[in-house]
């Protein structure tokens, strides 16, 4: 805001929600920028209260999990992979073998957590699902310009008026140009 305009805010001390300390770590990192952004009282219940939802019971996997078993799987791929490079070159059969590779260690490390929702019926239907995901992910990464995977779920400390978040990359780029994506 300029000059003029900041002087119209005014400022509010809250004495009764918890402080958060001065050089504190704001649990949830990014999520609470985004639920601050959305909604000032649901972050402030959230974040600052712990309040949390009550889970829904429901049948398989919620889309958290979901989302997990995706990104660890992408993890592990590019553990391997490392580079564009070898994306493009490698024979589609090892591609496809370091899908499953990927996918059979995801999910066998998500039914070791949650035994009785992996049914073999479940697992095999799971399975399928990020294979063909992941294979289509990948027809998109080979349409980008040539990089190299520089670091992996890397976290990153954000100062934020005098307080910090942290936040994590899923994963870093390097163009050949010396960009950083």
């Amino acid at each position: 805001l300029s000059g003029a305009d900041a002087s119209a805010l005014a400022r509010f001390y809250d004495s009764r929600g918890p402080e958060i300390a001065e050089g504190a770590f704001i649990r949830g990192g990014t999520a609470f920028l985004k639920a601050q952004a959305s909604c000032p009282f649901s972050a402030f219940a959230r974040f600052r209260l712990g309040a949390e939802a009550l889970e829904q019971p429901a049948p398989g996997l919620d889309a958290a999990a979901r989302g997990i078993l995706v990104h660890r799987c992408m993890e592990l791929l590019w553990q391997r992979l490392k580079t564009h490079a070898v994306l493009m070159t490698i024979p589609l059969s090892e591609q496809d073998a370091a899908i499953e590779a990927a996918v059979a260690k995801t999910v066998e490390e998500m039914a070791a957590k949650k035994p009785r929702t992996f049914t073999d019926r479940f697992e095999a239907i799971e399975k399928a699902r990020l294979f063909a995901l992941i294979k289509e992910w990948l027809a998109l990464e080979k349409k980008r310009t040539p990089f190299s995977v520089q670091a992996r779920e890397k976290g990153f400390d954000v100062p934020i008026s005098g307080f910090f978040l942290r936040a994590v990359a899923d994963r870093i780029d390097g163009l050949t140009d010396g960009r950083i994506v």
